[in-house]
């Protein structure tokens, strides 16, 4: 998500938060680690680029 200058890659925050891809998309994961991540990507948006990930 982040590069080593430290810049956020907000496609790939998008990706991971909603979509095909998403944290969602991967098998067997319970609903408490869903929440846990997007609550992580949702501070990392916040954080870098105040970015509007919806849901």
């Amino acid at each position: 998500m982040v590069d080593p200058d430290g810049n956020l890659n907000s496609n790939a925050l998008q990706t991971a938060y909603s979509g095909g891809h998403s944290v969602e998309a991967v098998d067997d994961i319970d609903d408490d680690t869903v929440d846990d991540a997007k609550d992580v990507l949702e501070d990392l948006a916040n954080e870098f680029d105040h970015l509007d990930l919806g849901d």
